[in-house]
């Protein structure tokens, strides 16, 4: 209902659920919780007064099929904010398992982010990772604010995808690699051949 704070806590299983109430949260508590929602990684670029701007993000999402359209939240704080703000544009560039350098690198505050970075110029003149596992070129039409951040929404203008590479996660506050049930059932059979003394072409095919 309208006017109800958000309650929540965190447990160890289901049993100690059922023993507790839970608790009014605050900043604190709903970080602690948030991070247990999994997501991908993405570096956000663009390109204000002759520089080139990037972040790391991960609240970014779809926000319509047609037309294609996305959604990113940046904090108002954020060195980047000013330059997505005024130049109307970014770069969603959704990092694959290999680039978690990237995302830290992005992370940090720094002179040039784009040290040692690969990129190209799009379409609208922005900067594009190179290596990624997808990138999206972005034009913004709206944006509101909620809390501490902006939220712009955005036209998706170009996109690629690139189906050989895999994604890089983050969850709890550490970085991880996806494994699919298939991927996670072949190597236990693998494991399982591997210990009973079954050999042939096992490395070939690993």
């Amino acid at each position: 209902m309208a006017g109800e704070r958000l309650t929540v806590e965190i447990f160890d299983d289901d049993k100690q659920r059922e023993k507790n109430e839970m608790k009014t949260a605050d900043s604190t508590l709903f970080r602690r919780t948030i991070s247990r929602f999994a997501s991908g990684v993405t570096v956000i670029t663009t390109r204000h007064g002759g520089t080139n701007h990037g972040m790391t993000a991960s609240a970014v999402t779809a926000l319509s099929l047609n037309p294609p359209m996305l959604v990113l939240c940046v904090n108002r704080e954020a060195p980047t904010h000013e330059a997505i703000s005024t130049a109307d544009s970014f770069v969603v560039n959704v990092l694959s398992k290999n680039q978690e350098h990237l995302a830290r690198q992005f992370s940090r505050p720094s002179d040039d982010k784009f040290a040692g970075v690969e990129t190209y110029t799009s379409a609208l003149g922005l900067p594009v990772i190179t290596g990624c596992l997808a990138n999206f070129e972005c034009s913004v039409t709206a944006r509101t604010t909620g809390g501490t951040h902006t939220i712009f929404i955005a036209d998706v203008r170009a996109a690629a995808a690139y189906d050989e590479r895999k994604p890089l996660l983050y969850y709890a506050g550490r970085f991880g690699r996806l494994v699919l049930a298939e991927d996670d059932l072949r190597d236990l059979n693998r494991l399982e051949k591997a210990e009973s003394g079954w050999t042939s072409d096992w490395f070939r095919m690993a």
